[in-house]
């Protein structure tokens, strides 16, 4: 493993265990084996080493799993919303990833630094941008900003869950803990629970073509 990324997957967990404030280049250079001079060489200051660990973190899941097929304007809405959300299942459950990126990600979430910026505008806003395409488009031309945007965070809270309730919900049922070889039943569950409210809100307004 080269330096750089030695240095990223040392700071990812530091990061992630002690946040921003209380992790230390020193035991970050400790852990990757190399030395200060290395993350002045790399990535400026300790700043610059957490933005770059944020958005490794970020990019190996959206790399991993693309949203292009819920991109695709040839193909039906509700493909499109099946697609995106067997991709961003996939991102959330991917069993490759090490445990300390959503981690990092949590913590970023709930205590706030000089990186949410970038990755709000970077990755958050794409994807919802992609989904509030595809819900205006089922919910039709007349559904007002409000109507789509509630149905978007029930989208994505309905897709959260499993990332975070997996451990509570494998102690309540008494079953596995829920891993990618359960995507495709949550993902068409999900979607044909989305697609069912999308319907009766069109249908009660007369308008949209969530049929």
């Amino acid at each position: 493993m080269d330096t750089r990324q030695a240095l990223l997957d040392a700071g990812g967990q530091e990061f992630a265990q002690h946040g921003f404030r209380d992790a230390t280049l020193r035991e970050i250079c400790a852990q990757a084996g190399a030395n200060l001079a290395s993350v002045r060489y790399h990535f400026g200051d300790k700043a610059g080493l957490y933005s770059a660990v944020i958005d490794y973190a970020c990019h190996c899941a959206t790399d991993r799993y693309s949203l292009d097929a819920a991109l695709d304007p040839s193909s039906e809405p509700e493909q499109r919303l099946q697609a995106f959300v067997h991709s961003l299942i996939y991102r959330l459950l991917d069993p490759e990833r090490p445990a300390w990126h959503a981690a990092l990600m949590v913590r970023e979430f709930s205590e706030p630094t000089h990186a949410l910026p970038a990755v709000i505008n970077d990755i958050i806003r794409p994807l919802f941008d992609t989904l509030e395409s595809i819900v205006a488009t089922l919910l039709g031309d007349d559904a007002d900003q409000q109507r789509v945007a509630l149905n978007v965070r029930s989208i994505i809270g309905q897709c959260t869950f499993y990332r975070q309730g997996r451990f509570v919900m494998a102690r309540l049922y008494g079953e596995a803990i829920i891993g990618v070889e359960q995507v495709d039943v949550i993902a068409g569950h999900i979607v044909a629970f989305s697609l069912a409210a999308l319907r009766a809100q069109s249908s009660s307004s007369g308008q949209g073509r969530a049929k």
